[in-house]
């Protein structure tokens, strides 16, 4: 008894990354549409995207020194002086869409720090005879102990 078996592979499958760095497979044929998306193929890495952003600004500064210098030798916005605009647009739009990635990235990859409280006491005084007056804690936002304190109460 004979076996014969042929072995064919399915569609290819590539990883794309979400602005924290979270993988995903998807099919190589649906690649543009995940990048449509927002996904890219490179892992979420801070310092890189920060040096890409950087990158990005000197092209921006570079083609929009192009688009002011050709605007104002000839005069007048010519063909060319729309075209440097257009290439300024870009190179915006690049800038905008890194810093976007890197800013998202950032917190949505990190916790948030958030302030620890301030404990606080106050003196709180009974409205009945031979009731002896209570000392009250609670915890405050650092940004709210001083209105606290000038309602009275004091750090612990």
């Amino acid at each position: 008894m004979s076996f014969d078996a042929t072995i064919t592979q399915g569609p290819r499958q590539i990883t794309l990354y979400d602005a924290v760095g979270k993988s995903i497979q998807v099919l190589e044929s649906d690649k543009q549409y995940w990048l449509d998306q927002g996904f890219t193929d490179l892992p979420f890495e801070p310092k890189e995207l920060l040096n890409q952003f950087k990158q990005e600004l000197k092209s921006l500064g570079s083609s929009m020194d192009d688009l002011v210098k050709g605007t104002l030798d000839n005069g007048a916005v010519d063909v060319a002086d729309n075209g440097q605009a257009h290439v300024a647009s870009t190179a915006m739009a690049n800038v905008r869409d890194t810093y976007n990635r890197l800013f998202l990235g950032l917190h949505t990859s990190r916790p948030n720090a958030e302030p620890q409280p301030v404990e606080m006491t106050q003196t709180v005084q009974s409205d009945q005879e031979g009731v002896a007056p209570q000392r009250v804690t609670t915890l405050v936002d650092p940004n709210q102990v001083d209105f606290h304190t000038e309602q009275g109460w004091a750090k612990a």
